[in-house]
């Protein structure tokens, strides 16, 4: 068994999909759609005592595959709401690292484990579609961090 602090200090305190949608448009008849990827977010830093940093996280995504020279015709699309309140103890921090950027680590996990679930969850719904298996890049979650929340890349 391997021994050593590899495991990560967050932990989820709670996740809940607030709402998803993967639809197939079968009038497509191109081969090779391009993705579309829009994301919103919301966070806010609820009090679970004084042990604890906590980021709650909702992430918002919609995204299209769509022909690459008509993005009106789509071959598929998928939009899903998750959220998910990621804990890290405070103790779990060195004393050189400041307020901010203890609460920007919370902040980077909770919107990374958020959007690995949604990746996961569209991974199964289009698995079982006729368009089969699909999957979207990986973020990076400072840089969304530093974006609008509402802009929608």
């Amino acid at each position: 068994m391997t021994k050593g602090t590899w495991l990560s200090p967050v932990s989820i305190h709670n996740s809940r999909l607030l709402s998803a949608s993967y639809n197939v448009h079968h009038d497509y008849d191109s081969n090779d759609p391009v993705l579309s990827l829009s994301i919103d977010y919301d966070i806010t830093h609820p009090d679970l005592g004084d042990d604890f940093l906590s980021s709650d996280c909702i992430l918002f995504l919609t995204c299209s595959w769509h022909d690459p020279e008509d993005a009106s015709r789509e071959s598929h699309s998928a939009s899903c709401r998750m959220g998910i309140t990621a804990v890290v103890p405070k103790s779990s921090f060195s004393d050189e690292i400041g307020n901010e950027e203890r609460i920007k680590y919370v902040d980077a996990n909770a919107v990374s484990l958020t959007y690995g679930k949604i990746r996961a969850l569209l991974e199964a719904l289009s698995a079982q579609s006729t368009v089969g298996q699909q999957t979207i890049p990986a973020i990076d979650p400072y840089a969304l961090l530093e974006t609008d929340p509402n802009e929608g890349d």
